[in-house]
């Protein structure tokens, strides 16, 4: 889906990004790991039928990445994962098997405040193992989960 549009066929999804001149995708979910098939026939579709370069990303937890998967989105022409490493506890095995497969690794996170002495021992660990790029976010409220934010203050 882009700006409430489905496309339930890759190349429809190609050619409206290739039309209206996109020069960039990503892909996100919830988990979009959770349909990887689905998730790789639009990525190659975006890669083979679009006439100009389109960078593409993903968003993911890791929790579904393994080896296998990791090869086949990079040779699908994946340019970049992003990690949301905060929703696995802040495991690394997914992420140092992407670095050896992806062309740019980012870790995307949460700025969790509870979480603030974790991510400072992590941010060693990222560069340590030459992570790109790490982006912190801030928390977002919305009406899944306002009532647990005003429970935390």
């Amino acid at each position: 889906m882009t700006n409430t549009i489905i496309f339930d066929d890759p190349h429809d999804y190609a050619d409206y990004i290739s039309r209206y001149h996109v020069k960039g995708v990503g892909f996100s979910g919830g988990e979009p790991l959770i349909t990887f098939d689905r998730l790789l026939a639009y990525l190659e579709a975006l890669k083979t039928r679009v006439d100009r370069p389109v960078y593409t990303w993903l968003y993911t937890n890791g929790i579904l990445a393994n080896r296998e998967r990791l090869k086949a989105l990079c040779d699908g022409g994946l340019d970049e994962i992003r990690f949301d490493l905060s929703a696995n506890g802040y495991r690394l095995e997914p992420l140092e098997q992407a670095l050896h497969v992806i062309p740019r690794v980012t870790v995307e996170i949460p700025a969790i405040p509870e979480d603030v002495s974790t991510v400072k021992e992590l941010m060693i660990d990222l560069e340590r193992l030459g992570v790109d790029h790490l982006n912190l976010h801030q928390i977002r409220c919305t009406p899944y989960n306002v009532n647990h934010l005003i429970d935390r203050g």
